[in-house]
Parts: structure tokens; C-alpha cells; sequence
């Protein structure tokens, strides 16, 4: 709306419009400051008619200014990401004394399995589920490999491929002072369990492990 200034000057004030409040109240205020400061000034405080055009012109381009934002704006906030819960499968109902999650393509099919480690204290074997892939997405739990076979007090796990061969190897550090574990993968979507190698014949409490190339 116009208001006059000390010095006798129309000025003009122009609000953005937020409806529904989707416009953060700091951007709601920045388009306001520069619609105010855009069309002060444009409103002759002499000539009543040319200050009613001069207002009605104001108006219109402040309200095509503000849709034009509005349009630009909308996108991002009507198009959020949302999650769906899932609560059937294996892998939402299981019960475990669980303390780390890895998403991994243990079987190299092109879709991501999830495996868990437990780490109860009287020890627990982790939880390898093996995506089903499209349409459906389902989950398997795997029993049959030695990778949950084991009942480690576990907490975190890391997976890569150690030996250059092209399949994931795992590495499952320990709490209570139990042995880590290490695993290989044997090329056809399964860990055999090595206990040659020195990270997997000391006793630890640890809560996470990585692989990384120190030396170069």
C-alpha cells in the first residue's frame, strides 16, 4: 500500500504474497524489500490520476513479479522427498541386539543387500538379506553362509574388495575382547571365513573399521 514519507514523497510498500506460508518467512522478507524498493518512487504525489495509474501499475507488476517467484518456487517445495514405512519382510522383523548396517551388492546382481551386525554380549550372528530386485523388492534372509553363521559379539562391519578380484570381502570388528572376523568372497555371491591374516586373530573392543589404501 502507498504511505508518504517525511519529505512529502509517495512510496510505495508492496508485501510478496505467501500463501499458505510455503515462502520461509527470510524470503518472504527479501521479495518484500525489493518490491518496496523497486516501485518506490513511481508514484507522482501531486497528480492524483497519474498516482492512481502509477499505483495500478505498481500493483500489477508486483503481483506478476510474485507469481513469477511463486511458479519457480513451487517445484521444490510441493516435490519433496517422502519415505513410505515397510513393515513386511525378514529384514523389518527380525529381532537382533543390532549395532551397524552395511548396504552392499554381495552378490554383484545390480541391486543393493543389506546386512546387519548384533552385538549381544552372549553373541548373536548377523543378518545378511538378499535383495529380490524388480518388480517387488523383497527381501531373503540368508542362513546358509558362513558369514552369519558365526556368533560374534559384533558392532561395526566394512566390505571391499581387499584382494582385487573383483567380489566384496568383509571385515566385523568385535566388543568384549572377542576375536574380529574377516571374511573373503568366493566369487559366486558368498564369504568364506579367514582366520590366517592378522586383523582377524586380535581380540578388540571396537566400534567401527575401514578400508582405505594408507600407503599409496
Amino acid at each position: 500500500m502507498p504511505y508518504k514519507s517525511g519529505s512529502g514523497r509517495w512510496l510505495a510498500r508492496v508485501s510478496a504474497p505467501n500463501p499458505s506460508g510455503i515462502l520461509k518467512p527470510a524470503l518472504a522478507k527479501v521479495l518484500t524489500n525489493a518490491l518496496t524498493k523497486a516501485f518506490t518512487g513511481c508514484i507522482p504525489h501531486r497528480v492524483r490520476r497519474a498516482r492512481s495509474r502509477a499505483l495500478t501499475r505498481a500493483s500489477t507488476s508486483a503481483a506478476a513479479f510474485c507469481a513469477a517467484a511463486l511458479v519457480a518456487l513451487l517445484p521444490a517445495a510441493t516435490h519433496a522427498q517422502s519415505f513410505t514405512r515397510i513393515t513386511d519382510g525378514p529384514h523389518v522383523n527380525d529381532l537382533g541386539a543390532s549395532r551397524s548396517v552395511n548396504w552392499i551388492d554381495y552378490d554383484a546382481d545390480g541391486d543393493l543387500d543389506l546386512f546387519v551386525t548384533n552385538g549381544h554380549e552372549d553373541g548373536e550372528p548377523a543378518f545378511l538379506y538378499r535383495n529380490d530386485g524388480a518388480p517387488n523388492w523383497t527381501f531373503t534372509k540368508v542362513t546358509d553362509d558362513p558369514i552369519v553363521q558365526d556368533l560374534a559379539k559384533a558392532d561395526g562391519a566394512s566390505f571391499g574388495d581387499v584382494d582385487n578380484d573383483g567380489d566384496l570381502d568383509a571385515m566385523i570388528v568385535t566388543w568384549y575382547g572377542d576375536l574380529n572376523l574377516f571374511y573373503l568372497g568366493d566369487g559366486a555371491g558368498g564369504f568364506v571365513k579367514n582366520t590366517t591374516e592378522p586383523q582377524a586373530n586380535i581380540g578388540t573392543y571396537s566400534e567401527t573399521c575401514s578400508w582405505g589404501d594408507y600407503d599409496g
